[in-house]
């Protein structure tokens, strides 16, 4: 209903930049979706989606697109808008009023100057019958601050040591970190559990063999 609203200074539906990360755990590939709307001069956040990005398949169940791929992690982006997976925003609606980009070095194109980057703006733009360059992708000011934390990490020994004092503690609470524990100790348990199964299996035909008769 906040996005539908029409700004009573302008008339229009409330303007939106998307923000999104990934990060890659135990092999599964997680995106975070989110978007940053100006309501009445106040800029509000807002969490859409965590979601383990799956491989995009074909009709026959072959895998197209990597889960990490840009466009994978662009067609996740645009299902979270209009998709209905978190809203279900008019593709008109979105063009409206999508108007920037918030991501990592890793998620920008040509256009923002990384020549291999995932250009995930440059995807969502195709997707949704957008041009580009009426948007704004931005290199998010929480990224380069981590870059500028690690540099410092890397000058500063102290500094080094503080730091993973402190992401010890604090990798207890993120979420892709949980998920990561969480996943591979339902592989482990699944794993134990089938070892047993074939263990009971084995005992039990061992049990009803006939004895071997002396010769």
């Amino acid at each position: 209903r906040l996005l539908d609203t029409p700004d009573p200074a302008t008339g229009m539906r409330p303007a939106f930049a998307i923000v999104a990360d990934k990060a890659t755990n135990a092999r599964q590939t997680g995106q975070m979706g989110g978007l940053i709307v100006l309501v009445r001069g106040v800029k509000v956040a807002l969490l859409l989606a965590i979601d383990v990005v799956r491989a995009a398949l074909s009709e026959v169940g072959e895998a197209t697109l990597a889960p990490g791929s840009g466009k994978n992690l662009a067609l996740h982006l645009v299902a979270t808008l209009v998709g209905g997976k978190s809203l279900k925003l008019g593709v008109a609606a979105v063009q409206e009023q999508l108007t920037a980009y918030g991501f990592d070095g890793q998620y920008m194109g040509a256009g923002e100057g990384n020549n291999s980057g995932l250009n995930v703006a440059g995807h969502m733009a195709l997707m949704l019958g957008m041009r580009s360059e009426f948007t704004l992708a931005t290199w998010d000011a929480a990224h380069m601050i981590e870059l500028a934390v690690a540099d410092g990490r890397k000058v500063l020994p102290f500094w080094a040591e503080l730091a993973k004092s402190v992401s010890g503690v604090q990798s207890q609470y993120l979420f892709g970190k949980g998920f990561d524990r969480l996943f591979l100790a339902a592989a482990r348990e699944m794993h134990k559990v089938t070892t047993d199964e074939v263990n009971s299996l084995r005992a039990a035909q061992l049990a009803a063999a006939p004895a071997a008769t002396p010769a």
